[in-house]
């Protein structure tokens, strides 16, 4: 697992021990002061999607949810690249990869397969952007990810929610 190893995710608890004043987490900011802290950087995009995409009563993979949240992971790479950032959704990639694979036999909700395949993305990103989409505070994955950039001393912005009906220009 990418985040703590028990699993819990308790963003208090990140905050006490990263956040302040000149810490290496930063809630509750706008996409301005992320563009003005991240321009020209490489950052990876960590939004939920395993609990917004399983069917509550089927528990199975209902693949109009996924595309949804694809699109809006997208949605914020697009403001995000605007600010001229290089924003990096392995949310994005992987809905492709499982709307294309005619096989059948990539998993969307095989944890290491997923892990194993975002842990690059992660590694070589100078910081990881949380961007406001329905689910983030609940996401385990988007929690581990934060969590293991900030043991890897870099940078997490969690942007704020009223910025999520900013659209981009162009």
């Amino acid at each position: 697992m990418i985040g703590l190893l028990d699993g819990t995710i308790d963003w208090d608890l990140l905050a006490e021990s990263y956040g302040g004043p000149g810490g290496l987490l930063n809630v509750d900011v706008s996409a301005d002061d992320v563009a003005r802290e991240l321009s020209g950087r490489l950052v990876y995009l960590a939004t939920p999607y395993t609990k917004q995409v399983r069917d509550a009563e089927t528990g199975k993979f209902v693949l109009w949810m996924g595309e949804g949240m694809a699109q809006e992971a997208a949605r914020w790479s697009a403001i995000l690249a605007a600010s001229g950032i290089t924003a990096i959704s392995p949310i994005v990639a992987a809905q492709a990869i499982i709307e294309t694979d005619a096989s059948g036999g990539i998993d969307p909700f095989d944890h290491k397969f997923w892990t194993d395949w975002c842990w690059p993305l992660l590694t070589r990103s100078q910081a990881v952007v949380v961007p406001p989409i329905v689910g983030w505070e609940r996401s385990s994955g988007v929690f581990c990810e934060a969590a293991h950039a900030l043991r890897a001393v870099k940078r997490v912005m969690v942007i704020k929610d009223d910025m999520k009906r900013r659209r981009c220009r162009g």
